[in-house]
């Protein structure tokens, strides 16, 4: 899957993106700077990071041949929120631009419009300036980020998921894997799960001789690989 521009008057169509991955979904559309942000998977190392996992990129849409550019490069999952439209001081200020009783009075209605316009401006570049990114992997707690848009900067870290109180009760984490399938080429990325009796979660000992392992398949296109 990947995304195309459709111009309606003349009928023409450009590709936006190409190449050997998928587009999973449009985040964000800044209509200004006419620039669109789409979480993609497969795109990063391919073979080696998990093709499953999303990461967050733009691509401004009025220059044919543009390159995406990556903004989440933690090898996770990432789920990313961009601000949203609020319009709290843009109905405060009509609100108190109704009251007014004189309507010739043109030099405050003037002031207030001037507010408006002022307040929205700001709004509509601090929705573009900023987005929320929670990344995880299967054997990766969950870390909450705040980012720049323009290039995926790390601003603020938010809050990260505390494994202390699983980990004392004996929880193990599960261990990424990366296998061929029957056709000898299509690397097949899996996670196993090991039981207490194998080492410790810092050390899997794998016995001699053969182990019994119980296998869940999952055979969907899409499956999430979040912690």
């Amino acid at each position: 899957m990947h995304i195309y521009l459709y111009d309606l008057e003349a009928g023409s169509c450009r590709q936006l993106t190409s190449g050997e991955w998928v587009v999973r979904a449009i985040e964000h559309w800044d209509a200004e700077q006419r620039v669109l942000y789409f979480s993609a998977a497969g795109r990063e190392q391919p073979g080696v990071v998990d093709p499953y996992l999303r990461h967050l990129y733009s691509i401004p849409i009025d220059q044919p041949g543009a390159v995406p550019t990556l903004l989440t490069p933690e090898p996770a999952d990432h789920a990313v929120k961009f601000s949203p439209d609020g319009c709290r001081k843009k109905r405060r200020f009509r609100a108190i631009f109704s009251s007014f009783k004189n309507e010739n009075d043109h030099s405050c209605q003037d002031w207030l419009g001037t507010r408006m316009r002022n307040a929205d401006q700001k709004r509509a570049r601090f929705r573009r300036a900023f987005f929320t990114d929670c990344y995880s992997r299967a054997d990766l707690p969950t870390v909450a980020v705040l980012r720049a848009a323009s290039d995926g900067r790390v601003l603020l870290r938010l809050e990260a998921a505390d494994l202390a109180p699983l980990l004392a009760n004996g929880w193990r984490m599960p261990v990424p894997f990366v296998t061929t399938a029957p056709d000898g080429i299509t690397p097949l990325h899996s996670l196993f799960w090991p039981p207490h009796c194998l080492g410790d979660e810092n050390n899997v000992e794998i016995p001699e001789g053969s182990v019994p392992v119980l296998e869940n398949i999952y055979t969907g296109m899409h499956r999430k690989r979040s912690f």
